[in-house]
């Protein structure tokens, strides 16, 4: 008898501890929908004439380096494409981009509001 008493025992914790782990992952991944940083993982795509250009950040947080990356985007068959890469550059925050010619101009914000550009001279032909 006591040892039935026992089972029952560790099975009512289990089913409880269970019922409170489904819970905590409920609430993290709520949490985690709702507080999002918007600036872990941002991605743009512009259009300039016949030339489709892709900037991605990547911010991997505390166990790597963030990075600008700028892509050529080339069409593929079926409706794919391939992504060549122009330029990585270390993450600077706010950046945007241009494109004039040949010559892909980075735009960069840093926190005081300066605005400084880089110019990179790049082959359109994929």
């Amino acid at each position: 008898m006591t040892q039935r008493w026992a089972v029952s025992v560790a099975a009512a914790l289990g089913y409880l501890l269970a019922m409170a782990q489904v819970v905590l992952l409920a609430m993290g991944v709520f949490m985690s929908l709702t507080f999002a940083k918007s600036g872990d993982q941002e991605q743009r795509v512009k259009t300039f004439g016949e030339h489709t250009l892709y900037m991605t950040t990547a911010d991997p947080g505390a166990f790597g380096k963030a990075y600008h990356y700028f892509y050529l985007q080339c069409p593929m068959s079926m409706g794919r494409y391939e992504l060549k890469l122009i330029e990585k550059l270390d993450w600077v925050g706010d950046v945007d981009f241009d494109l004039k010619g040949n010559t892909l101009l980075i735009y960069l914000k840093n926190g005081s509001g300066n605005q400084k550009s880089t110019a990179t001279a790049m082959n359109l032909s994929c």
